[in-house]
């Protein structure tokens, strides 16, 4: 999609009638409340996980009493972001301090970032939801340390189910807006524009979102930051 401001990239897995899903949780549900050539208008009902394709968590989502979906601060979502390259990387892979620190250009001055690991090409195939690539506790604290009002992930969670409650608290400590399962995101540029907006659904721990990143002709990374091409 185009306009005259720069170029639109969906960056949203479609929600579709049983749709795949984390193994054990709830797929997406249509049903047909009217149709239009019995009832002049076509009208369905949608039943809805709270944390299906792309998505965002609330801090209620590991922490009750915490900062729920309709309350989370739009600001953070909404912005100049910068891609963080971590190659294409094979199922099982951990992503530790290390690997970090040799994007720690990035990660000093870009308030958003999203991470580029290749898993979304994975959507909708059985092993998306398996052995994908997650950060080590440790990692997620450097990563923390530099305070990104924003994370944006092509993958399902940043751990697994051992160590994802640990980082998914230490990130909403500072109020990180999480945003897990995006896709697309391997062909973005370096820096581009972040949009990616919550249903307010009231008291919950987390809602999908259409996540876009809009591509502006000449749009630069911030000062200190290198393109992967620079010599």
């Amino acid at each position: 999609m185009t306009d005259p401001s720069g170029t639109v990239v969906d960056l949203t897995m479609p929600i579709s009638h049983h749709m795949p899903a984390y193994p054990g949780e709830p797929t997406a549900v249509f049903e047909t409340f009217s149709r239009v050539e019995t009832d002049d208008v076509a009208m369905t009902t949608v039943h809805l996980f709270s944390q299906l394709g792309t998505h965002i968590d609330a801090p209620a989502h590991f922490t009750a009493g915490t900062r729920t979906v309709d309350r989370l601060d739009l600001t953070r979502c909404i912005g100049p972001a910068h891609l963080v390259r971590l190659g294409a990387l094979a199922p099982g892979t951990v992503i530790d301090t290390d690997t970090l620190r040799r994007h720690a250009d990035v990660l000093a001055v870009a308030d958003r970032v999203v991470f580029s690991t290749g898993w979304s090409r994975r959507a909708g195939d059985p092993g998306y939801f398996r052995d994908w690539p997650v950060f080590t506790e440790d990692a997620v604290a450097y990563l923390a340390s530099y305070a990104p009002r924003f994370v944006g992930l092509d993958t399902p969670s940043p751990g697994d189910d051992r160590t994802n409650p640990a980082i998914h608290r230490r990130l909403f400590a500072d109020e990180t807006a999480l945003v897990e399962c995006l896709v697309a995101v391997d062909d973005l540029p370096d820096t581009f524009e972040i949009i990616c907006l919550p249903l307010p659904l009231v008291g919950l721990d987390g809602a999908p979102v259409r996540a876009v990143a809009r591509v502006r002709p000449g749009l630069t990374p911030p000062p200190g930051v290198r393109h992967e091409d620079d010599s």
